[in-house]
């Protein structure tokens, strides 16, 4: 009887994918975490207890995001000069070999492996021309721009995140530059990705209840802020475009990392560093300038989704180094405490979703995702039994905050089909897996040697035959 689904075995580089999601989840956990601002958030700010304040604290994300590129830049200075002496003692063992080899060549020893000299490859010496290192800047910059649009544009049109579509793009660039198979139960897994899509789409439709928008917030203190695309319907197809070209985007810039690792020699921890310096100077620059900029109030309903950052006066900025640190001086234990782990989280988790790039393939990196938000709502739901926040909200958020952790479960199932830890045995799903090809590979090898081995009693027995007849004769 044929079991039509079993278990695989788990490839001990998958580590470095729950690495990255555990990683995501400090920085999350940091800086406070959420669904969608309805429930009361889970952190730090858990500890300051006054409602205002808690709100002035949870205004500062742009500024707090400079800190973790600092992170990530201190993390890898820090690998590299491992690295450095990891390699200059390879190098030496490698001098060593080959001094010791020469020494037993010129003494005239017998030696088997006389005349074979080890190479070490130093690939700190490789030099790159400027026009590469400037496309690799340009890159990596493109990678900062990004990740913060499209962050932003998960606050300002929830739900439309299509993330699952970083799967396919994903794949069609990997075949492309790497050349890689698509197999059929890798299909099956993309397409099981249509159901949490459609769950998405779902969602959307229930932001548009008439009575979600006059609730009131699980503290009882302010109305919901309406969602955007609900006042403006025709934000959703433009919304919906400028997203999926965020994930084709990424999906390119990872394809390129992967080829600057493979090909040109570029190790994680040099992109982790300009990662970081990038990041660093591009954010100063932004909230630098905003700091001596005040948002507009013509139209305060659109104002509110881009300038988050307000001072007594009620007046909005898009961050301001002047108000952190006003607000900074009133908790700085806490303020302290979150930009430590939030930085240690934020510079694993690019750390490790490097590692995932270089050991694996950067479709391996989305599966990341899911495992985040599953354990990101396992988190909000301790919390709820704690501050009773999810039975205080309204139905129609806590049906969509349920289809959301349907569709992760879902997106989860797609993928572990993906990397062969379920396996299907039906339909010739199972025929391209790892284990399939290896089982095979042994039987035919196995069939191939039975077959020299019966040709070689064969011609045994032909031979004694003909010597029993010479001597007969």
């Amino acid at each position: 009887m044929v079991v039509c689904i079993t278990f695989g075995k788990i490839n001990h580089k998958y580590k470095y994918i729950l690495y990255s999601a555990i990683s995501l989840l400090i920085s999350d956990f940091a800086f406070g975490i959420n669904y969608h601002n309805v429930f009361k958030g889970i952190g730090f700010e858990n500890f300051i207890h006054n409602d205002d304040e808690r709100k002035k604290f949870n205004q500062h994300y742009y500024i707090r995001q400079i800190f973790c590129y600092i992170g990530a830049y201190i993390l890898s200075i820090i690998l590299y000069k491992c690295e450095v002496k990891k390699n200059r003692s390879v190098r030496n063992s490698s001098i060593k070999s080959q001094k010791s080899s020469s020494s037993d060549r010129n003494s005239g020893s017998n030696n088997s492996n006389l005349g074979i000299q080890l190479i070490y490859e130093d690939k700190e010496s490789f030099s790159y021309s400027n026009r590469f290192v400037l496309k690799l800047l340009f890159l990596i910059l493109l990678w900062v721009i990004e990740e913060k649009f499209t962050e932003k544009l998960n606050n300002i049109l929830k739900h439309i995140d299509f993330w699952m579509f970083e799967f396919i793009f994903l794949s069609i660039f990997c075949k492309k530059y790497f050349k890689l198979e698509i197999y059929r139960h890798q299909i099956l897994a993309m397409l099981l990705t249509i159901f949490p899509l459609t769950l998405k789409i779902v969602t959307i439709i229930l932001s548009f209840d008439n009575i979600e928008s006059d609730e009131m917030n699980s503290d009882n203190s302010e109305p919901l802020e309406e969602i955007l695309y609900v006042k403006y319907r025709w934000l959703i197809p433009i919304g919906i475009f400028i997203y999926l070209s965020m994930k084709f985007m990424r999906a390119y810039i990872k394809t390129q990392i992967k080829w600057y690792m493979d090909i040109k020699y570029i190790s994680i921890n040099k992109l982790l560093m300009n990662y970081g310096i990038i990041g660093t100077i591009f954010y100063t620059l932004i909230c630098t300038i905003t700091t001596f900029i005040e948002c507009s109030k013509d139209d305060p309903e659109i104002i509110d989704y881009f300038c988050g950052t307000k001072d007594d006066k009620d007046n909005k900025y898009f961050a301001s180094f002047k108000l952190y640190f006003i607000n900074f001086f009133n908790h700085p234990i806490i303020e302290m405490l979150a930009i430590i782990f939030g930085a240690l989280g934020f510079s694993f988790y690019k750390f490790f979703s490097l590692m995932i790039i270089k050991n694996l393939t950067p479709i391996h990196l989305v599966f990341s995702l899911p495992l985040f938000y599953i354990m990101r709502k396992i988190v909000l739901q301790i919390s709820f039994f704690t501050y009773d926040d999810f039975q205080s909200a309204s139905e129609t958020y806590q049906i969509k905050y349920r289809l959301d952790l349907i569709g992760d479960f879902l997106c989860l199932f797609a993928y572990l089909i993906y990397l062969e830890i379920i396996k299907l045995n039906c339909c010739k799903l199972n025929y391209n897996l790892r284990d399939s090809i290896i089982t095979r590979g042994q039987t035919e090898l196995c069939s191939k040697e039975l077959i020299i081995d019966n040709d070689d009693e064969s011609s045994v027995g032909r031979g004694d035959t003909k010597i029993s007849l010479m001597s007969s004769s």
